[in-house]
């Protein structure tokens, strides 16, 4: 449990939950505003960066990385962090740039892994040798992984999978995979990872397809969600006939999140439906709260207004798309 005095724990702690959950965007607000705030330490620094990675802007995260002093840190986390940035940023480029990026960010992490002996770097390392072609290098880090098994923990799981896909050993990596997915929860963020990762590898040839193939299968999170619909008043057969619509179509397409925005009528009905079925929703809202609800929630009856709110406390996360007022037009 984290303590209620101490704020920087529980900020980190927040940011760690959601880059699990594949919320990179707030991961990197909270963060943001936490350093902002004075809120800081070392660990928040490094998910701050790790968020913005996560997010798509390699160049981004690596000027902030550098900006923060984590590159002058030995911390493994740290030191593994360049990698991963110089990673994503090397599939930005094609040709020598990629060749010179990707030989940067394994040169990262068999700093990381010489710092720790750690399982970690190690496959990471790995999986960049084998994109440049260093096969003897990919089976000294990879052999003794796909040797020593994995102990029940996520990423434990999934780094044997990517170690038995590196020594040619597709057939197992799916049973690791499998057992991977069954200790995932909803850490939909770090399935994601590990598919992109494999799929990198399969792309560039470095590991047999089919075999990336099967373990991608397993591993791939369900899809994301976006829903809008109808605004109209509560009860009567107008809002059953809605509600088992929208109750078949969640049951038809699992998904990882489901986002939109809280109006009376179908919105809330799809929000209610997404946490009975342990959904991440994440609600947008077009403008102010306040005029929201008096446009959008109130006006098709108060009986909307106890649902919003619990759909609203309820949610993963909520953005409003604009601070500013409502200005009597819907465009």
């Amino acid at each position: 449990m984290i303590a209620a005095d101490d704020p920087v724990a529980a900020v980190e702690a927040e940011v760690a939950w959601r880059l699990e959950r594949g919320d990179a965007l707030t991961a990197f607000d909270r963060a943001a505003a936490a350093h902002r705030d004075g809120l800081d330490s070392a660990r928040l620094c490094y998910l701050m960066v790790r968020a913005l990675a996560a997010s798509g802007d390699s160049m981004g995260a690596m000027a902030l990385y550098e900006r923060l002093g984590l590159a002058a840190s030995d911390d493994v986390d740290c030191v593994a962090l360049a990698g991963r940035i110089w990673k994503d940023a090397a599939f930005d480029h094609a040709g020598a740039r990629r060749t010179e990026l990707l030989a940067r960010a394994a040169a990262a992490y068999e700093r990381a892994f010489a710092l720790s002996g750690a399982a970690f770097p190690a496959i990471n390392a790995a999986s960049l040798c084998a994109l440049l072609g260093d096969r003897a290098r990919v089976a000294a880090l990879a052999r003794p992984i796909a040797m020593a098994g994995a102990g029940e923990d996520y990423w434990e799981q999934a780094t044997l999978a990517e170690a038995l896909l590196l020594t040619g050993r597709g057939a197992e990596a799916r049973q690791a995979a499998e057992a991977a997915c069954a200790v995932a929860a909803r850490r939909i963020g770090d399935r994601a990872a590990t598919c992109r990762q494999i799929a990198r590898l399969a792309a560039a040839g470095a590991i047999d397809g089919d075999g990336a193939a099967a373990v991608i299968e397993v591993l791939r999170p369900p899809p994301v969600g976006v829903y809008c619909g109808r605004m109209f008043r509560a009860g009567g057969a107008g809002e059953a006939s809605a509600r088992a619509a929208i109750a078949a179509a969640l049951d038809a397409q699992p998904l990882s999140a489901l986002i939109g925005p809280l109006a009376c009528g179908a919105d809330i009905l799809f929000a209610e439906e997404a946490m009975a079925r342990d959904i991440d929703l994440s609600v947008v809202l077009p403008f102010a709260e306040e005029d929201f609800i008096a446009q959008s929630v109130v006006s098709g009856g108060a009986d909307w207004l106890p649902r919003y709110e619990a759909c609203r406390a309820g949610a993963a996360t909520v953005h409003l798309a604009s601070g500013a007022r409502y200005v009597g037009d819907d465009g």
